[in-house]
């Protein structure tokens, strides 16, 4: 099943499990969701999930910019995903992405 893209749900993938997120997309459906690609080590397999809400797009998409100005083509950012907030409607995500040089910058 190599080369293969399987999506998952963000709530389903691995906790505190570094993903390097490859690309993103914003999905044009009703919610306006972010589409990430990521990449789990020693998985040959390119997987999609969900991110947030559009309206956070500009940040994100300013994020990816500034990593990759500060690491060129080879910029690597990172998610993680630490479980779940209660909430009424379910529960809420709760993801950290990072870049090295990003972080560094930031701080």
């Amino acid at each position: 099943m190599s080369g293969a893209t399987v999506y998952i749900p963000l709530i389903c993938l691995k906790m505190n499990h570094p993903y390097k997120i490859t690309g993103f997309s914003e999905r044009t459906d009703v919610n306006g969701k972010i589409m990430l690609s990521l990449k789990d080590h020693g998985d040959p397999r390119e997987i999609k999930s969900l991110l947030t809400h559009r309206c956070f797009y500009p940040h994100f998409k300013q994020l990816w910019q500034l990593n990759n100005a500060l690491d060129g083509e080879e910029a690597t950012m990172k998610l993680k995903f630490y479980g779940c907030k209660p909430t009424d409607d379910g529960g809420t995500p709760i993801v950290r992405i990072s870049g090295d040089r990003l972080i560094a910058f930031l701080m």
